[in-house]
């Protein structure tokens, strides 16, 4: 019997359980096809004294390419007696997610597709829902995410071998064909290119992106070329005229690589040019760092009867503890503005929680500030 077939097997089995459970009427849990472990008890037997040994010889296999003597290992390894279940699927399930450490491709696809519907024998409670058995070592999960980690480096392969043909429209083009055409991980890999692009590439790039930024599918690239670049401008383009979806990393990046002058200019100008969902999360994410900015605090404080923004505001106003701000939101909170002094009220009960949960001598350095 070699791997395929047995994968196919272990696939048939299931279908026919789940089956037999449905017509049951059994109220155990569909993906529990075998005995369920107490966890501890699992944990335990997970151990084996061989199991470094043969890690070694799986990865040996692995490495140079013999995949079927590793679907022979794997077949060996479902007939070995003398390890419980818990110790097979933990030795499968650090192979598995070593598997991620190599390069791209190395075993076979009938490999990946046997630990891709692996069926774990080691079953637990969960841990919030008793009646529910979840798998103690999730070899399935292990592999589709080695899986999705390959395609990414083989797409960021692609995409600077893309690149690096004869620069021009149709070049960027073809680049943001392949982009779109592929799947999430492996347009993550094509992100991940342009960290090594050269500045005209990315120069073309982000022209070409920022015409269609409009578009949730080139928001990434438009965001990940501008951030590069240390272009705020673009950065605000995509604040105004962007999709909502690329918008918080973009502003992730922005936090991290822009100046505070600059975050200070890009949360105006969200806050009086953006649509309210991209506005807010402006605040969100650009606030934290401008706290000791007046100006920005001013702005927040101008927001709270804001019908759209007034609850980010006061979320944000929220975390500054310094005495000021809280005299601030104290002034608005008795002000004549209902919906201000709800929120500014709110974001004092919230300080108040926070405040509670800070050491002293942190606390002491904000009401500093």
């Amino acid at each position: 019997m070699n791997i395929a077939t047995l994968s196919n097997a272990s696939n048939n089995a299931a279908a026919g359980l789940l089956l037999l459970l449905l017509l049951a009427g059994s109220s155990v849990p569909a993906y529990a096809d075998g005995p369920v472990w107490q966890r501890a008890e699992a944990i335990s037997a997970a151990s084996h004294p061989q199991r470094m040994t043969e890690l070694r010889k799986l990865f040996d296999l692995a490495r140079t390419g013999q995949n079927d003597e590793l679907s022979a290992a794997f077949l060996a390894l479902e007939s070995e007696s003398d390890w419980p279940d818990p110790a097979k699927d933990h030795l499968l399930f650090t192979f598995t997610v070593g598997l991620g450490d190599l390069r791209p491709n190395s075993v076979s696809k009938d490999i990946l597709e046997y630990l891709s519907h692996y069926q774990a024998k080691t079953l637990v409670p969960h841990e919030d829902h008793a009646n529910a058995a979840v798998p103690l070592f999730n070899i399935r999960a292990a592999a589709v995410g080695v899986a999705h980690g390959w395609g990414r480096l083989l797409a960021q392969d692609r995409a600077l071998e893309l690149l690096n043909q004869d620069l021009g429209q149709p070049t960027i083009e073809a680049w943001l064909s392949a982009y779109i055409n592929a799947s999430s991980w492996e347009r993550a890999g094509f992100v991940d290119a342009l960290d090594v692009a050269t500045p005209e590439q990315l120069e073309q790039l982000k022209l070409s992106a920022f015409q269609r930024v409009g578009m949730a599918d080139y928001g990434a690239i438009a965001g990940r070329t501008a951030i590069l670049q240390g272009d705020v401008e673009a950065i605000a383009l995509l604040l105004v005229d962007g999709h909502g979806t690329v918008i918080a990393a973009a502003l992730d990046a922005a936090r991290r690589h822009f100046s505070t002058s600059d975050q200070a200019w890009l949360l105006r100008l969200a806050v009086s040019e953006a649509p309210a969902p991209h506005a807010a999360i402006a605040i969100a994410k650009l606030s934290p760092q401008l706290r000791v900015d007046p100006d920005t605090q001013l702005l927040l404080l101008a927001q709270l009867g804001h019908v759209q923004l007034g609850a980010a505001a006061a979320l944000a106003l929220s975390a500054d503890h310094a005495e000021a701000t809280r005299t601030a939101l104290a002034a608005v909170a008795q002000g004549d503005n209902h919906l201000a002094a709800t929120r500014a009220n709110m974001a004092l009960e919230l300080s108040a929680l926070n405040i509670a949960s800070i050491p002293p001598a942190s606390l002491s350095e904000a009401g500093s500030n």
